[in-house]
Order: C-alpha cells, then structure tokens, then sequence
C-alpha cells in the first residue's frame, strides 16, 4: 500500500510541477495566440496518458506467467 502512496506522491510532483510553470510563464503573456495554450495542455496531457500506458504495458510484461507459478 505504501507503493500506491508513494508513486501518487511522485506524479502529483511530476505532473503539477511543469503544470504550474506552463500557467506562470503562460498566464500573463499577451503575445501568445488564444489556441497555443490549449495545444500545449493537451500534448501534455497525452503525453502523461501515454507514458503511463507505455509503463502499464512493462508492467504487465514483467508480470510472471501463470503456467510459472503453478508449476507446470
């Protein structure tokens, strides 16, 4: 259980931190089109659903066979 915490803990850093710094740098920038922040938000938000697929994948990869444990 204290994993599930722990890698809730490193994505919410992961994640929130580059999201803060898009709004601050962003926000107030006048110059920037109206459609260049809703592109960049969602290339990140892809972004993390992908790599968490890509992980989800090697995950499940990694995961011993079922004929493995039973023993046949």
């Amino acid at each position: 259980m204290k994993d599930h915490k722990a890698i809730a803990i490193i994505a919410a850093v992961a994640l929130g931190i580059p999201l803060l710094i898009f709004i601050i740098l962003f926000a107030g920038n006048t110059s920037i089109n109206d459609g260049f922040g809703t592109a960049v938000s969602l290339v990140f938000v892809l972004g993390t659903f992908l790599a968490a697929y890509v992980f989800e994948i090697k995950r499940i990869a990694d995961l011993p066979d079922a004929t493995e444990q039973s023993g046949h």
